[in-house]
């Protein structure tokens, strides 16, 4: 039997970063993933966190809302409804 391993030196693919894609997935999906949020929008901005060098998930949901939430609204046709 041949094991083939595939390693990687793009940084942001290192069990530090992976660990922390987990954590930024878990969150968001957590928070999103069940009121019509698209799943492609999620894995975007978890990527898109990781390869910003970003160290932890500190600011992560209002740069998703920020970003990715306003996406959503354009591509849907939603209007973006402000609370006061």
């Amino acid at each position: 039997m041949i094991v083939c391993q595939v390693m990687s030196d793009d940084w942001r693919y290192t069990p530090q970063k992976m660990k922390l894609r987990q954590e930024c997935l878990k969150l968001l999906l957590t928070k999103y993933g069940c009121k019509g949020y698209h799943a492609q929008s999620i894995y975007e901005c978890a990527h898109d966190w990781i390869s910003q060098g970003n160290s932890n998930t500190e600011k992560l949901v209002s740069f998703y809302k920020r970003y990715y939430e306003t996406k959503r609204h354009h591509q849907t046709g939603e209007e973006s409804v402000k609370k006061p």
